[in-house]
């Protein structure tokens, strides 16, 4: 950023209003409580096989009618046809479920079925009374999920309100709004969309029983040290009167329940945008300890980025991506980098597979007719080695341990089991390995069959970054320094690429399989 930049953006943060706008609407409350409820009792059993579809129906169902500004009847929401799914799945299951749970799961299909009549458009109703009270301007609606922007836009249209609809990205740039509506949870908001707003109004629309409280982090105290910031540009978030709209004709609410503290109702883990990512890795969990499955898991964060998608980034230096530095000079914009390294505010380059498995995909191909032979080889010490730490008592440590004894100077037996390795660095290590293998006379001609497949990834590996840095345009490299994102397909590239900004990293660390791990976490797609 510019030192002119940094000025613009530093004026806006001074004169912006942030007002908390609590939206009510009891149709809405009660199906998702009842959802909430509904989830929390299932606790691990609701990413069971059993239960997985319906549980990734109705999480989705309850995000999306609390993110997205569209009336509830809206066929991109979807709520009706996820009532009826719901409502004809507990039919089916009326003798296998016990009846409680049945009638539960019963009675949110009628509501969703109910909302998918409605037409109300509580979100929708603040946002646009929300960008309309100042002078015409520049206007912004901001969602957690690009893919309604089209469906958003046409809705406002609709009322007369001429807005562009984007994401938190678009509060990220050097352009300034006029009046902004961010609808969602406040605790999904990007600090920096609080701490250094474009915007001269900024509204924070939600659904009250969002209750977590918004701060202002100081302007710029991430650089120079919160003393250093000013006061002027640090404010309380000033909390509107509800937003209050009646409920539809024909609306009867369920039973009452007992009540549940607010501050329990949803959490972070329950409707994070992340949310679908999680249950995803907890089913896979849980099918590989039913399945016995024994593969290495690693520990990851999860990384939100300008596109809308995520990625699962390692914390150990064991994976490589490719990053592009859209202002780097030509030749040197794309390289190879430790995916563990990587940082909010850096471009990624990935696709819907891991970067590694292309990598192997062209290594092959180098390979030519000895590749499968090679791939056996490389493929049979480390199966016998992962054999070995699940036969030992203390498991990768006491394998470890035991070839230390035999004098390998380094032992990473996670890595070396893991898809990515190919040979341990050191040869007099591998010996070691080998030996302990009880194949200390094969050492020699596995090693050098191992250096070709090296040899050949690392082409593979070069080859990557010169296919990608020839397939940057200009305008890709404009829509990432505006947009924060591009698509790009590069000659010989196994489908097409999405370079993306890093914008933020969710809190939490995971451990998850290796196949997992830097691959783009796309929505979706209605």
């Amino acid at each position: 950023m510019t030192l002119f930049e940094t000025s613009q953006v530093y004026a806006s943060a001074q004169h912006c209003e942030i007002w908390d706008e609590a939206v009510t609407y009891e149709p809405v409350r009660n199906v998702v409580l009842a959802i909430t409820r509904l989830l929390r009792s299932l606790e691990e059993s609701a990413d069971s096989d059993l239960w997985r579809e319906r549980t990734q129906l109705m999480r989705r169902a309850s995000r999306w009618m609390t993110t997205v500004p569209l009336p509830l009847s809206s066929v991109d929401l979807g709520l009706g046809e996820a009532g009826q799914q719901l409502t004809a799945w507990a039919n089916r299951m009326r003798e296998v479920l016990p009846e409680e749970m049945s009638e539960k799961l019963t009675s949110i299909g009628s509501a969703l079925s109910w909302l998918g009549r409605d037409k109300s458009d509580p979100l929708g109703d603040c946002a646009s009374e929300f960008v309309t009270l100042d002078e015409p301007g520049s206007r912004l609606v901001v969602l957690t999920d690009r893919r309604f922007s089209r469906a958003v836009t046409t809705a406002m249209a609709r009322r007369g309100v001429s807005a562009h609809v984007g994401t938190y990205v678009d509060l990220q740039t050097s352009k300034v709004f006029s009046s902004a509506a961010v609808i969602g949870p406040p605790m999904w908001v990007p600090p920096s969309v609080l701490s250094a707003p474009r915007v001269r109004n900024l509204s924070l629309v939600h659904y009250q029983f969002f209750h977590q409280t918004t701060e202002v982090a100081p302007l710029f105290g991430e650089v120079f040290g919160a003393v250093t910031a000013s006061t002027d540009v640090v404010r309380e978030v000033q909390r509107s009167r509800p937003y209050e709209v009646g409920n539809a004709p024909g609306w009867q609410p369920p039973p009452r329940q007992d009540p549940e503290p607010a501050e329990e109702l949803l959490s972070d883990a329950e409707y994070s945008p992340a949310a679908e990512i999680l249950a995803d890795l907890r089913h896979e969990q849980l099918r590989r300890t039913q399945a016995a499955v024994h593969e290495p898991l690693f520990r990851a964060q999860i990384a939100s980025l300008a596109d809308g998608s995520h990625v699962l980034l390692p914390l150990e230096s064991i994976a490589w991506v490719l990053s592009v530095d859209p202002d780097a000079p030509p030749g040197r914009r794309v390289a190879h980098e430790v995916a563990a390294s990587a940082s909010p505010g850096q471009f990624l380059a990935l696709r819907t597979r891991p970067h590694h498995q292309d990598l192997v995909d062209r290594a092959d191909d180098l390979l030519g007719a000895d590749a499968v032979r090679l791939r056996a080889v490389q493929s049979r010490w480390k199966r016998e080695l992962r054999d070995r730490t699940l036969a030992h008592p203390r498991g990768i440590r006491g394998v470890a341990d035991e070839l230390r004894r035999l004098g390998a100077q380094t032992a990473n037996v996670a890595y070396w089991t893991s898809i990515w390795c190919i040979k341990t660095r050191s040869r007099d290590d591998f010996g070691v390995v080998m030996r302990y293998l009880g194949r200390g006379a094969e050492a020699e001609q596995v090693w050098a069959d191992l250096a070709r497949i090296d040899s050949a990834h690392r082409r593979s590996g070069r080859s990557s970054v010169d296919r990608l840095e020839a397939a940057l345009s200009p305008r890709n490299l404009d829509q990432l320094r505006e947009a924060g994102w591009s698509k790009v397909r590069a000659e010989g590239a196994y489908g097409a690429l999405v370079i993306t900004r890093i914008d933020e990293f969710i809190p939490g660390i995971h451990q998850v399989p290796a196949n997992a791990l830097c691959t783009l976490l796309q929505p979706e797609e209605n």
